[in-house]
């Protein structure tokens, strides 16, 4: 496939020049580009570029340059390709233009069997068409040839002010000129394949056929079959098991190496873990690519012997050490400049007696070292360097030892915060589904004057939760903490479940009350009603004979 010469003849006199200066004689982007794409993805990778869209979705540079160069390799399965070199640098010009690298990086994959398809034989549209093409051919190549420009202006600094908002403006132009004569492309093929002039090749029909597959992978194909049958039916949709996922897998990898990420193996049901093993087993044995695992687990028998049969590199608590020092570090300096830790008053000798202790007692545990760090940060306790010299010197050994210790610290809170507290920690452990922030407040906040404020919930448990914004709930900030409170007698199942299912029976009643007479009232006591009518004789048949009594 050619972006095609006749393209060379309907650019403007300076984009040809350009064009020239660039390739004597030939047009070879997609080569360039792959090695422009393949080197700064390495660069993008040990600096953790990264920008957001107008959306507020976070992209990772180094993924879209992962995207580019994977659409580029999957072209070189079709064809050669003629264009022009770009040269990528510097960040802020990337958070402008590299999403259209991205789209234009498929289009050329996609034109490649286009041409295949369509631009063989003789019909009286064909010429139509290949003009079509030429001119979205040309705008391709001008946006290419902005991109070089706009890449090689030079710092950070400099292209900041180059930029502007007008060139954002302009860039969206370029996009929007490829669309509308994509569109206009479509419009031909269209016609001609209505009028029967297309006999296409199995060959060309296969590659089509691929196209399409690595646009809407075979996984949301599967999901969306299965949806369109249960629609069918008037039922849910069956779910994948097992085996299902084994077969979709291996289709997937038969395309591309893989490497597949299991976080937090341990957190797996124990009786079907060997389910999982069973599955990876059959992945390394039947995969015709190559494919790596990457697992994060607690070393529990089980899975330490479920990983012995692989070849496997292992990476223990003290190999962490370094990774531990540098974190402690880090957060050590940003507490001295934030002024959290002893109004920012810190020696040298204390701030490296606090890294040396830290470091010696974190045995590989991020989390452990970020409580300790947060304690040593409380203002209320830790008011001179003594105290911090003599909380040093008695830290809790393990993770259960230091929620004990903040346990004990909400328990004497005062009374309100408190309570609080522990309505939190009681619904956190035993509702029956996830609780939106408002449905949790409105919860916890019944008995108490007025609902809480998120900030406060966070206040009071003091660390032992976070606040889910993308869902929009609260958790415990880490499995550990629900293990915790789990072997705590206040918290023990029968009682949690008393507690819930009193507390939703003591709700519906109150909305029955002739008392409840504000709309205010009536709105907050909405918040929870749902899940109480729902779920109050699921709690109810949790509890023991005693607390029923």
């Amino acid at each position: 496939m050619v972006l095609r010469v006749e393209t060379h003849g309907v650019l403007s006199e300076e984009d040809r020049l350009r064009l020239s200066e660039l390739h004597p004689g030939k047009l070879e982007i997609l080569k360039d580009v792959l090695e422009v794409v393949s080197k700064r993805q390495d660069e993008c990778l040990q600096k953790r570029w990264k920008f957001k869209k107008s959306t507020g979705e976070q992209i990772i540079i180094r993924d879209l340059f992962a995207k580019i160069a994977w659409w580029i390799a999957k072209f070189k399965e079709v064809g050669d390709m003629v264009a022009q070199k770009i040269t990528l640098n510097d960040i802020e010009t990337y958070r402008t233009m590299i999403e259209g690298l991205v789209r234009i990086s498929e289009l050329i994959t996609r034109y490649a069997i286009f041409e295949c398809i369509y631009l063989h034989g003789e019909y009286q549209a064909k010429k139509d068409l290949e003009v079509a093409m030429v001119h979205l051919y040309e705008a391709i190549l001008t946006y290419l040839l902005k991109a070089e420009q706009y890449y090689t202006q030079g710092t950070l600094k400099r292209a900041i002010e180059s930029i502007g908002q007008h060139s954002t403006t302009g860039i969206n132009h370029l996009i929007a000129a490829i669309d509308e004569r994509e569109r206009l492309v479509g419009q031909w093929s269209d016609l001609i394949r209505q009028e029967g002039h297309i006999k296409v090749s199995e060959s060309a029909q296969r590659m089509e056929d691929v196209f399409q597959s690595l646009q809407q992978p075979m996984i949301v194909k599967e999901y969306e079959k299965r949806n369109d049958e249960a629609d069918e039916d008037g039922l849910d949709p069956v779910r994948l098991d097992i085996s299902d996922c084994s077969r979709l897998t291996l289709e997937l990898i038969d395309r591309l190496p893989a490497i597949i990420f299991i976080d937090a193996l341990d957190e797996c049901n124990p009786r079907k873990r060997h389910e999982l093993f069973l599955f990876l087993e059959h992945l390394l044995e039947k995969a015709n690519n190559v494919v790596k695992i990457f697992v994060t687990s607690r070393e529990d028998s089980d899975i330490v012997h479920g990983f012995n049969k692989f070849p496997n590199i292992r990476i223990a608590a003290k190999d962490n050490d370094e990774d531990i020092r540098r974190f402690v570090t880090h957060q050590l300096d940003l507490a001295i400049r934030n002024r959290t830790l002893l109004h920012g008053h810190v020696s040298e000798k204390l701030r490296q007696y606090i890294t040396r202790t830290l470091v010696d007692g974190a045995q590989g545990m991020f989390r452990w070292v970020s409580l300790q760090l947060q304690q040593l940060c409380d203002p209320s306790r830790m008011k001179t360097a003594e105290d911090i010299e003599d909380a040093l010197m008695y830290l809790p050994q393990t993770l259960a030892e230091l929620y004990q210790t903040i346990h004990t610290q909400i328990t004497n809170s005062a009374g309100n915060s408190r309570v609080l507290a522990k309505n939190v920690i009681n619904w956190l452990l035993c509702a029956q589904r996830p609780l939106s922030s408002a449905q949790l407040t409105n919860a916890a906040s019944m008995h108490l004057n007025k609902p809480a404020l998120n900030d406060q919930i966070l206040d009071v448990c003091c660390n032992l939760v976070v606040f889910d914004s993308d869902s929009d709930t609260f958790k415990f900030a880490h499995l550990s903490v629900r293990e915790f409170f789990e072997l705590q007698p206040d918290y023990e199942l029968s009682k949690i479940n008393a507690y819930a299912a009193r507390h939703c029976l003591e709700l519906l009643v109150r909305q029955l009350s002739i008392r409840l007479q504000t709309s205010k009232e009536q709105a907050e006591s909405r918040l929870f009603s749902k899940y109480a009518i729902l779920y109050w004789a699921s709690h109810y048949e949790k509890i023991d004979r005693q607390c029923r009594q």
